[in-house]
């Protein structure tokens, strides 16, 4: 059939019949099996859902009834809660854009995504946002109306070439760091430790980062455990810094291709010191691993440029982009790039 001649494609919200049709397209799409599992956790299960008990589906499919697998086209985002300076709103990350390659060119993605966007503005969300690559990112602004914030940094520091260790020059370039955090810590009982699970009191942390920053994903313990723990195809763990007993600072990693990929990194106040010392302690810690580098991926209005100094910055591909429904006081300051804070952990495939 030509490009001329018409489909018969119509558009509607995902139902639950729909799955495994579904579930064939990602995987002609983008070569990867999706188990139901994972589509469910992604796209019913998360904290939004949960807590409200609205399990919604916000998935607009095109639909092509005379095919096999009618399911010919998905525009899915995820519901998620957004930080506003300490106050929580809704939003939702836009992700697994797919249309069967035979039916392209008929405008399936601006149709699905038009569809999407008029639920999420009846069901009230502040904004959606996602992290398109180079190649992508100009479509969703010349055709979807978003807008560009910023490009992605990350921050890189090498352990070891090959198998030959890097320690004593790794360390010769932290040495002046390092001293002047012994001098600034100097009495106090700091304690380091590693976890496979996300610490009972995270939220006692949580409450002292978030109203300091004006924009970002609203990441208490219960988001955590959805993004980690429930997150049955990686495997994090979680690093953390306490005085007395108290939580002050934490980041969550994983080790994927012989890299240690720094996902979160938060502390209390944004104390740039602690955040230091706690890397500083991750870095030591990872020597000892099979590791060959670090990376953190994100940005924010220079703290993570603060405790990264001395890793090498180089531009990520990725880039944050978003469309507010509103123009509201959120809606006004969403295009502002020092207002958000983003990690590589708000990202729907890492």
């Amino acid at each position: 059939m030509s490009k001329s001649e018409p489909r018969p494609v119509s558009i509607r919200r995902y139902e639950e019949a729909d799955n495994a049709h579904l579930l064939t397209l990602l995987e002609k799409v983008f070569g990867v099996e999706r188990t139901p599992e994972q589509w469910r956790w992604r796209f019913e299960q998360n904290p939004v859902q949960v807590e409200t008990g609205h399990r919604q589906v916000y998935a607009t499919l095109g639909i092509d009834e005379t095919q096999e697998t009618p399911v010919i086209a998905q525009y899915a985002v995820t519901p998620t809660f957004l930080n506003f300076a300490g106050m929580r709103l809704l939003g939702c990350q836009s992700g697994d854009t797919a249309v069967d390659p035979e039916y392209r060119g008929y405008g399936l993605f601006l149709t699905t995504a038009l569809a999407n966007y008029e639920m999420l503005e009846a069901n009230e969300f502040k904004l959606v946002y996602g992290f398109p690559n180079l190649n992508s990112f100009p479509g969703f602004i010349r055709r979807l109306n978003w807008h560009r914030v910023f490009r992605l940094h990350e921050y890189s520091l090498k352990l070891r070439v090959g198998r030959v260790p890097l320690g004593p020059l790794v360390r010769a370039r932290r040495a002046r760091g390092a001293m002047s955090l012994s001098r600034r810590f100097k009495g106090r009982d700091l304690a380091f430790a590693v976890e496979d699970s996300v610490p009972e009191d995270f939220d006692s942390l949580w409450k002292e980062v978030s109203r300091y920053e004006v924009l970002s994903v609203w990441k208490d313990r219960a988001y955590l455990e959805w993004r980690y723990a429930d997150n049955r195809s990686t495997n994090y763990r979680f690093y953390s810094l306490r005085e007395d007993g108290k939580l002050l600072a934490l980041a969550v990693a994983t080790s994927i291709r012989e890299t240690l990929r720094v996902t979160e990194l938060l502390s209390a106040k944004k104390d740039v010191p602690l955040a230091q010392l706690l890397v500083q302690h991750l870095t030591r810690r990872t020597m000892g691993e099979p590791v060959h580098s670090i990376t953190f991926t994100g940005r924010d209005d220079l703290f993570f440029e603060s405790v990264f100094t001395g890793y090498a910055r180089t531009a990520s591909p990725l880039v944050f982009c978003l469309l507010e429904f509103d123009r509201d006081e959120v809606g006004s300051r969403a295009r502002i790039p020092g207002n958000w804070t983003v990690t590589s952990g708000d990202l729907d495939y890492l």
